[in-house]
């Protein structure tokens, strides 16, 4: 369990930090899961294991989710994160317990330790099944029940900025098995593109969308994950251009502007690789604008 700390004082976040301190920001989506939802069935298996280690992985892949204090209260980055999941109690059928499982890449060698804590959960008895809980968990609920579009707690947000997910309830759409999820999320991404004025009247998430596209690209994603990415911004309305973003006219000197303000010491790109350039940063953003009109363009 690795913890790599920001120094606050000098962060550049640190006013938006002391602003935003309270505020919560929820998001929801419903996510087509057809292909994981048929694999888990072919090979009889239970397909919750699979949802919360496909979070957890999720998570993981990328610093901006892994942004945590430590027990002494200092910000940072966990180098990993764990999923800290509900599961049903069987001597209360109406209450639930909760349970951490290591996350582990190998999604066969995780299931395997899934299971074993799944059980125990089960008849653990009472809400907190783990005796001590490790600081670098994200909590993953569960209404099984419920096909919800929208979702928020209320109240002041989780102090230690782990997300949140809660998953809905599977059901088919059309001819797909569709899955709501919502989260509460933070990002760095949107902090460049601030320096596009071209963007400043788009949201928050739209930016975060195309930024998504950038780190794939800077990430040498397959070809695979890259269009599962493309079909869901499409098919939520999210950009995969730079004009969807708002930049109609394409200014070398200002989208620079954006690539050497993902590139300061404390932005999470910097997790992608301690070396990382503004020019591979710029390079990448039009390479996501090519491959985001090639692919509106089929």
């Amino acid at each position: 369990m690795a913890f790599t700390p920001i120094d606050e004082q000098t962060w550049e976040r640190r006013e938006y930090l002391e602003v935003f301190r309270q505020t919560a920001i929820y998001l929801t989506a419903e996510v087509d899961i057809t292909p994981l939802y048929r694999h888990t069935k072919a090979r009889g298996e239970k397909l919750y294991p699979a949802l919360v280690w496909c979070v957890a992985a999720v998570l993981n892949r990328h610093a901006h989710f892994r942004y945590g204090r430590d027990e002494a209260g200092r910000i940072g980055i966990w180098d990993e994160l764990h999923p800290y999941y509900t599961v049903p109690r069987r001597d209360a059928p109406d209450l639930f317990a909760m349970k951490v499982t290591r996350f582990m890449p190998d999604y066969d060698v995780f299931r395997q330790d899934f299971q074993a804590d799944y059980a125990r959960a089960e008849t653990c008895g009472r809400l907190l099944c783990d005796e001590t809980l490790p600081p670098n968990v994200c909590g993953i609920s569960a209404m099984p029940g419920l096909a919800f579009s929208a979702f928020s707690f209320g109240g002041d947000p989780k102090p230690d900025f782990t997300p949140f997910i809660l998953l809905g309830k599977v059901h088919p759409a059309g001819d797909r098995m569709v899955l709501p999820v919502g989260g509460e999320f933070a990002h760095a991404v949107n902090d460049g593109f601030a320096q596009e004025p071209q963007a400043h009247g788009m949201y928050h998430g739209e930016k975060v969308a195309f930024g998504t596209l950038v780190q794939l690209v800077l990430e040498k994603a397959p070809q695979e994950e890259l269009e599962q990415v493309l079909a869901f911004l499409r098919d939520t309305g999210l950009p995969l251009t730079l004009a969807q973003l708002g930049v109609k006219e394409i200014v070398p000197e200002t989208l620079k502007k954006v690539a050497e303000a993902a590139v300061v010491p404390t932005q999470s790109t910097k997790n992608l690789r301690a070396d990382i350039t503004a020019q591979e940063v710029y390079d990448a953003i039009l390479e996501a604008d090519r491959i985001g009109r090639d692919y509106l363009a089929r």
